[in-house]
């Protein structure tokens, strides 16, 4: 393996998404170990066209941002990111439950769409950090990362709204409860090695 030498000349900032939308409200929660979700977390009305059967609806996102630098070596530059933040929120403003019917193992439910979301958090930092490239141009370099963590946020992105979806289905708004029970064993195991997702 060879070894470069390098120093830092050049360093530029992509948002992928903005450090400001991840503070778009102040209000936003984001996942913990030691979060204890209650339905003060969910503020909005239910919707007139909200499936009758569904007990409640979170508004959950999974944002990234990884500014990047390129740092000069010998034969290139080799772009990087600075840094890379992944988000897991849940934003009350715009999650709702029919409150006064909801129960506490509908709050289960909702909990585990925040655990599951968390997985596909833990599934992207670990997939863009590695990431690099090296170009003979410190722009060049910079925006060929920059695609290369688009195309890595995109599949993972898609596959976390692809298994909330199938999550939701499955355990039917988390009133089966032997689906449910499967789903949170799953889902811990999962959190423990993100890697094992689908």
């Amino acid at each position: 393996m060879r070894h470069r030498t390098c120093s830092v000349v050049l360093a530029l900032l992509f948002g992928f998404s903005s450090v400001a939308a991840l503070a778009e409200t102040t209000q936003l929660v984001s996942w913990s170990e030691d979060l204890v979700m209650s339905w003060g977390m969910y503020t909005a009305s239910v919707p007139s066209n909200a499936n009758p059967q569904q007990p409640a609806q979170p508004l959950l996102d999974l944002k990234w941002d990884a500014p990047t630098k390129a740092v000069s070596c010998t034969g290139g530059y080799l772009a990087t990111p600075q840094f890379v933040v992944v988000s897991n929120t849940l934003n009350p403003r715009f999650s709702w439950a029919r409150l006064g019917t909801v129960t506490s193992a509908d709050l289960r439910h909702e909990e585990y769409h925040l655990r599951l979301n968390e997985v596909y958090r833990r599934k992207l930092d670990a997939a863009l950090r590695p990431l690099q490239v090296v170009d003979r141009n410190p722009y060049t370099a910079m925006d060929l990362l920059r695609t290369q963590l688009e195309q890595a946020a995109a599949p993972i992105l898609s596959q976390a709204k692809s298994i909330q979806n199938q999550y939701e289905s499955e355990t039917g708004f988390g009133r089966d409860l032997a689906a449910q029970q499967s789903w949170e064993a799953q889902i811990d195991a999962w959190l423990l090695n993100p890697a094992s997702a689908p």
